[in-house]
């Protein structure tokens, strides 16, 4: 039988809500912003300053109601 792992629900939204119409970019480990802009490559640009080198990447929609990660 397949075991699955029980994770932590995370709400994002208040997070988010920082971040509305904007790209952002997490470290790889999706524990933390390292970068934020109106375009995806502001957005690696600040990444890659904080020392992140293949950043996930998001766009934070303004139509954000929920986020299950």
């Amino acid at each position: 039988m397949l075991e699955v792992e029980e994770m932590p629900t995370i709400n994002l939204v208040e997070i988010f809500e920082k971040f509305l119409n904007q790209w952002i970019a997490l470290d790889e480990d999706n524990e933390r912003i390292v970068g934020n802009g109106s375009t995806i490559q502001e957005a690696i640009e600040k990444a890659e300053k904080n020392g992140v080198k293949e950043p996930i990447l998001l766009y934070v929609s303004p139509q954000l109601a929920t986020c299950v990660v």
